[in-house]
């Protein structure tokens, strides 16, 4: 099996438990990668994962924008906001929790660094852990 597949295993998993833990509720949160520029510190990081409760593209032309609710690396000026890459996201579903999204994007982004990618997640590191 593929570390690929593993990772999706793995996600498709805790969106099933999240599902029968919460059968009254809808899910609605996903994981979502994105490119990021940054002209001035080439050290820093090439890709964004993140998790919404909207739209993934959406969320992103919110980074994109700049405005008020988008991560705090676009709305400074310090980075921008790229474009969507669904390609690099080993599981495209949606869970009902936030939680469970959050503990979804640590393995996303753990999968993309160990791959060598240089990624920014609030959830890097932690490997999963809720």
């Amino acid at each position: 099996m593929t570390a690929s597949l593993d990772v999706s295993t793995r996600i498709f998993q805790l969106a099933i438990d999240d599902l029968t833990a919460h059968p009254d509720y809808e899910p609605v949160f996903r994981i979502y990668v994105m490119d990021v520029h940054d002209g001035s510190d080439p050290a820093t990081f090439d890709l964004y994962v993140g998790y919404t409760g909207r739209k993934p593209l959406d969320r992103i032309r919110t980074h994109q924008s700049r405005s008020g609710t988008a991560s705090r690396h676009f709305r400074n000026g310090t980075h921008s906001a790229g474009e969507w890459r669904p390609d690099l996201n080993p599981c495209d579903t949606a869970f009902v929790t936030n939680e469970m999204a959050l503990v979804a994007e640590g393995i996303v982004a753990d999968h993309l660094a160990a791959q060598g990618l240089r990624v920014y997640s609030d959830r890097l590191g932690k490997g999963g852990a809720a």
